[in-house]
C-alpha cells in the first residue's frame, strides 16, 4: 500500500490535531513540521495515510502513550462524516444504516476494511487492517475507530450502545481501566478485531428516518465514490480546487488558467466526462452548504451569502432542487443528532 496515495477523511487528522493541542503542542507548528495540508484543505479534501502516520508518531513521541487514539475518536459527533452521516441518520432502520456504512466506508479510509458476517444471533463486522504499521500506530488507529463507532452508535441508537460488543486482537494497554470507562463493552486479547450487535436489533427503527433524505445522501455518496476512484478525471480536481473557503467561486476562465489549459479545453474535457462547469459548481455549493450547516455557527443567511445566494429564498429553493429538506430543518436535525448525552449515563472522559 502506498501511504501517500491512500486517502483518509480529514476528520481523523483534525481529531488528532485537537489531541495534540490538549497535549501542549502547537497544531500550526505541527502542520508545518509534518508537511500536512492547511487546515481548510484538511477539512475539505482529507489527508493521506502518510500524514496520519506522521501525526501518530509525533503524538506518541510527545506523550509516550497511545491513549490519545481513543480520546481523539470518542468525542466525534454523529454528523462528522458528511454525506455518509446524513445517509445513516436518515436510514429506515439500524440494518439499513449499517449496510450504508459498509457500502460507503471507503469514503472514510481504505486502510481499515469492514466485512459483515451474519449469524442466527449476531451481526458481526470484522475489521481488517490493510497497512503495515508499528504497534503504537496500529493501536491508535483501531482504538480511534472503535471509539468513533461506539460514540456514533450512542447518537444514532442510544439503547444499542450497551449491546455493541467490541473485540480487539491486541493486548490490553496500561490505560485499560481508563478506556473501558469510556468504552464499557471493549475487550482485548480476542481472536479478531470485531464489532458485534444482536441481529434482532437490525430492524429497530431510526428516529430520524427520512426516505427522501436517505436517497439524496446515498446519491451524493455514489458521486463521491466515483470521484475518488478516478483521480485522473478533471471533476475530482475541481472538487478539490474549489470550495467555500476560497474567495467565492471563480469563473471558468480563471479555473482553466489555474489548470494550465484553455477554457475551450476545460469545457471539452468536462463534456467528455459527462458533466459541465456549472453542474460541478452546483455540487460544490451543495457539499459546502451541508458542511457549514452541520459544522459552523454561522447564521443560515450568512452561509447563503458565502455561497453566492444574496436572497435567502433562493438558497432555500436550491435545497428543494437538490431534493433536500430546508436549511433550517437540516440544521435542527444535525444539532439534535449531535446533542451530547448526559455524562452520568456512561461516564465522561477522564
Amino acid at each position: 500500500m502506498n501511504l501517500e496515495k491512500e486517502r483518509v477523511h480529514g476528520v481523523f487528522a483534525l481529531a488528532y490535531l485537537q489531541e495534540a493541542e490538549r497535549a501542549g503542542l502547537d497544531k500550526h507548528q505541527l502542520i508545518s513540521q509534518l508537511r500536512l495540508p492547511p487546515l481548510d484543505l484538511i477539512e475539505q479534501q482529507g489527508v493521506n495515510l502518510w500524514h496520519i502516520m506522521r501525526l501518530t508518531d509525533a503524538l506518541y513521541e510527545h506523550t509516550g502513550s497511545t491513549s490519545f487514539g481513543y480520546r481523539a475518536g470518542q468525542p466525534l459527533p454523529a454528523t462528522t462524516y458528511g454525506q455518509l452521516s446524513m445517509a445513516m441518520l436518515s436510514a429506515a432502520d439500524i440494518g439499513q444504516a449499517l449496510e450504508t456504512a459498509l457500502r460507503y466506508w471507503e469514503l472514510l479510509t481504505q486502510s481499515l476494511a469492514l466485512e459483515l458476517h451474519l449469524t442466527p444471533e449476531y451481526a458481526e463486522v470484522y475489521v481488517h487492517v490493510h497497512f503495515q504499521a508499528p504497534e503504537p500506530s496500529l493501536r491508535c488507529a483501531l482504538e480511534f475507530a472503535v471509539a468513533a463507532v461506539y460514540r456514533t452508535t450512542e447518537h444514532l441508537a442510544p439503547h444499542l450502545a450497551s449491546q455493541l460488543d467490541i473485540d480487539l486482537a491486541l493486548p490490553p494497554p496500561d490505560y485499560l481501566a481508563e478506556i473501558q470507562r469510556a468504552l464499557p463493552t471493549l475487550r482485548y486479547d480476542q481472536s479478531h478485531h470485531c464489532l458485534r450487535l444482536p441481529r434482532a436489533r437490525l430492524t429497530d427503527k431510526m428516529p430520524m428516518a427520512n426516505p427522501m433524505s436517505y436517497r439524496t445522501a446515498c446519491q451524493e455518496c455514489e458521486k463521491l465514490l466515483a470521484i475518488w476512484r478516478a483521480p485522473d478525471r478533471l471533476e475530482p480536481q475541481l472538487q478539490r480546487l474549489l470550495g467555500v473557503f476560497a474567495e467565492g467561486f471563480p469563473p471558468l476562465d480563471n479555473v482553466a488558467a489555474r489548470l494550465n489549459m484553455s477554457s475551450r479545453t476545460l469545457r471539452r474535457r468536462l463534456a467528455d466526462e459527462g458533466t459541465h462547469f456549472r453542474r460541478i459548481i452546483d455540487d460544490i455549493k451543495q457539499r459546502d452548504a451541508l458542511y457549514l450547516l452541520k459544522n459552523s455557527n454561522l447564521e443560515i443567511q450568512q452561509i447563503a451569502e458565502k455561497l453566492g445566494y444574496q436572497d435567502p429564498a433562493n438558497f432555500t429553493r436550491a435545497f428543494r432542487k437538490w431534493g433536500l429538506d430546508a436549511p433550517s430543518t437540516l440544521r435542527r436535525q444535525a444539532r439534535a443528532a449531535d446533542r451530547p448525552r448526559k455524562d452520568d449515563e456512561h461516564g465522561s472522559l477522564p
